[in-house]
């Protein structure tokens, strides 16, 4: 699966693995410059890359309706 990162006016496509190293030594040295696309389908959770929507149902903790 591929993402695209965006800095300035550059764009950059790459797997979503290298696109996790790059955020990871992004936030080693302090740096913000590549981004996701505004359309990017994903975001940034702990250093991994979590597809919108795409969320964990913890088992009791779901509340009925009228709760």
């Amino acid at each position: 699966m591929m993402i695209t990162l965006v800095c300035k006016e550059e764009k950059l496509t790459v797997p979503i693995e290298q696109a996790e190293r790059i955020f990871k030594l992004q936030k080693e040295i302090h740096l913000t410059d590549w981004q996701l696309s505004e359309d990017s389908p994903y975001h940034l959770v702990d250093g991994k890359l979590i597809k919108h929507g795409n969320t964990k149902v913890v088992p009791g903790k779901t509340k009925k309706k009228g709760d």
